[in-house]
């Protein structure tokens, strides 16, 4: 059972869900940063934990984290895990508590449903734990402004003159162009007759015999139109080609893919970083269709060394 604990621990810190067979789900969730104006402090944002005992399927995270420390198979692996699983349940039935090392602890109550203790000094924050609190002086953001200590800049003489010009100058233009009267002297008269069209021959200027026009259209070979239409199916090949990947891991910067990688390597030394959307997936192959990634996820090694993977698209 201790063993188990510490996988816990450490898969705690690399994911927000972290499934224990049988019992319930250890779950983690962020919070921002606030300020705590009672205390006059600036506290950072961090991950906390939460349990929630309706998640309590098998998913294989413990396993395959048992098998990767423990060198066995998957199948030794969850063997060993329902052990500890029903060594926990045991401790619950016994004592009504049993302890996650640092996650916390679990316990049972009166109406026979468990809960969870956060642990009294945990910290799961992983890169987030690099900030600490600030403190501020109070006094400077509660204290009022005073309106005489706002002063507002003062134009000089040269610059109002400069406005006031400019002010006459279009008032005068505004007066010339009211005062200047528009006059037309030509009249202009209504007419009751019928509209008629300046010339009624204009029509018969357009009559053309269509037969007299000659149309000159160069048509391709066959051997050139051929090559066209297959460089541009080439084209369009080329650009609507996708690659398929099989992730073992999405992780939220380069420091911890590597990281995941030198642990890994016992496993497999093809691991790979793909950097997408502000996450390094790191990936063990790749392929050109969707149907070759799938075989090369679907291979049994891969499922028990890695339950989670999944195939993405670039």
């Amino acid at each position: 059972m201790y063993e188990l604990i510490e996988h816990i621990e450490y898969l705690v810190c690399q994911h927000d869900c972290v499934v224990i067979p049988g019992v319930g789900a250890i779950i983690a969730y962020h919070i921002p940063a606030y300020i705590d104006s009672e205390h006059s402090c600036i506290y950072p944002p961090k991950r906390a934990l939460s349990f929630n005992a309706q998640i309590n399927h098998f998913d294989g995270l413990l396993a395959a984290s048992v098998s990767r420390r423990e060198k066995v198979s998957f199948e030794k692996a969850s063997d060993m895990v329902s052990k500890s699983v029903s060594d926990i349940m045991n401790c619950l039935d016994s004592q009504n508590e049993v302890s996650l090392g640092r996650v916390g602890a679990l316990r049972k109550n009166a109406e026979n449903v468990i809960e969870y203790i956060p642990g009294a000094n945990t910290d799961f924050s992983g890169l987030l734990c690099k900030y600490t609190p600030v403190k501020f002086e109070k006094e400077l953001i509660d204290s009022p402004i005073v309106k005489s200590e706002i002063t507002k800049p003062r134009k000089s003489v040269i610059h109002r003159f400069i406005n006031a010009a400019a002010s006459v100058i279009i008032l005068i233009m505004l007066g010339f162009m009211l005062s200047t009267p528009i006059i037309d002297n030509e009249a202009v008269f209504a007419s009751m007759s019928a509209f008629k069209p300046a010339n009624t021959n204009a029509v018969e200027q357009w009559d053309f015999n269509a037969s007299e026009i000659e149309l000159n259209i160069a048509i391709p070979d066959h051997n050139t139109a051929t090559g066209m239409a297959e460089e541009r199916n080439n084209t369009t090949d080329v650009e609507t080609e996708n690659m398929y990947y099989v992730i073992v891991a999405s992780l939220p910067n380069e420091e911890i893919a590597q990281k995941f990688i030198s642990e890994n390597n016992n496993i497999s030394e093809n691991f790979q970083i793909l950097k997408s959307n502000k996450r390094c997936r790191v990936y063990i192959d790749k392929a050109n269709s969707i149907d070759c990634a799938l075989k090369a996820l679907s291979q049994s090694n891969r499922k028990q060394q890695f339950p989670d993977a999944w195939v993405f698209r670039k």
